[in-house]
């Protein structure tokens, strides 16, 4: 909505086709709107450019392909974290030991399997049942390498 100022009042007036194209096109192209931001441009010289030359014209490529010395900083910023980031990752595969990789998963297969016994008993003494259940199934039946 544009305001206009009559006297001390303050009336409101639709705003025109191209107002709204041009509202439309700077939300489409944020790489404008941060060129205007950064006072690269003038808002009032890129609404004119936009009525003259329109939105298909070639000088808004300027804009999608400038970069500030901000963004570069950033973007470098951003790949030395990444880069540290899988450093300290491969640091961590590499010094990994898989016998004591091994040894713990043959533990946690034990402690499980004990959890499982312990169930079994609970639903055999909740149920009354006094016979001897079927053999418990190992749920991880795979082999581990010795």
């Amino acid at each position: 909505m544009k305001l206009e100022e009559k006297g001390s009042d303050i009336v409101t007036k639709e705003l025109s086709p191209s107002i709204r194209q041009f509202k439309v096109f700077l939300q489409s192209n944020p790489h404008v709107i941060k060129a205007i931001r950064s006072k690269e441009v003038d808002l009032q010289d890129c609404y004119e450019q936009f009525i003259l030359l329109g939105e298909e014209d070639h000088i808004w490529e300027q804009y999608k392909e400038r970069k500030t010395n901000k963004d570069d900083e950033e973007d470098e910023k951003k790949a030395r974290t990444d880069d540290k980031t899988f450093s300290k990752w491969m640091a961590k595969i590499n010094s990994l030991d898989l016998n004591s990789v091994e040894k713990h998963i043959h533990d946690l297969n034990g402690a499980i399997d004990q959890v499982v016994k312990v169930i079994d008993q609970y639903k055999q003494f909740t149920s009354g049942n006094n016979e001897q259940s079927s053999p418990v199934r190992d749920p991880f039946s795979f082999r581990m390498r010795d």
